[in-house]
């Protein structure tokens, strides 16, 4: 995404404690630099939610997803004021046919205009993965990245990781890409399971 500086890309955790001590839990998400002329140290969070299939209330999940990220932030930096980072929410669907789901406001019920301006909206990016193909993996690692995080073939994990990591290394993205091994393996592992003996390609293991 433009804008955007992954050498400064770090993982947050995902995981949350929920109302009655339910868990919550997204997919990956990242803090990432996003500096401006102002302020060069500035950081967004990054967000990126797979589904393999619809989800009515979609847009209420990363609404939810997005207060607990801005919290995991202020939780890091208690003592820290001033504005929140922006949140990036991505949704990757990898499901059957097409999906577009409602807006926060679309799932609200009628009221008055006055008082739905006053309602709260959380736009996310919409990203259908079966669009996304080799050619687009191959110059572009985010979506290299993005194809990764949606497989469920483990054949096809080797080229797929390896072509990942090849584009991080050809931007000089060598530390984001050891960064990126660690959080990779231990999404494939959880999704696939030691079992199966995952071994998704050589730079991975080597970055390991």
């Amino acid at each position: 995404m433009a804008g955007l500086d992954p050498s400064r890309l770090r993982p947050l955790a995902v995981d949350h404690v929920g109302r009655g001590g339910r868990a919550r839990r997204g997919d990956i998400a990242w803090l990432v630099g996003a500096p401006t002329a102002s302020d060069p140290d500035a950081e967004a969070l990054l967000a990126v939610e797979c589904q393999s299939s619809r989800h009515s209330r979609m847009a209420l999940r990363m609404m939810v997803y997005a207060g607990l990220l801005w919290q995991t932030w202020a939780d890091l930096r208690p003592r820290r004021r001033g504005r929140l980072p922006l949140a990036l929410l991505v949704v990757v669907y990898t499901g059957p046919g097409r999906w577009r789901p409602k807006t926060l406001r679309g799932l609200l019920r009628d009221a008055p205009a006055g008082l739905r301006a006053l309602s709260p909206e959380c736009g996310f990016v919409m990203l259908d993965a079966r669009s996304l193909t080799a050619e687009d993996g191959r110059d572009n690692w985010l979506a290299a990245l993005l194809r990764l995080l949606c497989c469920r073939d483990a054949a096809r994990l080797p080229e797929l990781s390896q072509t990942l990591f090849d584009g991080l290394r050809r931007d000089g993205l060598d530390d984001l890409a050891r960064r990126l091994a660690d959080l990779t393996m231990r999404m494939l592992l959880a999704r696939f399971g030691r079992e199966q003996e995952v071994r998704p390609g050589g730079y991975l293991d080597q970055a390991l």
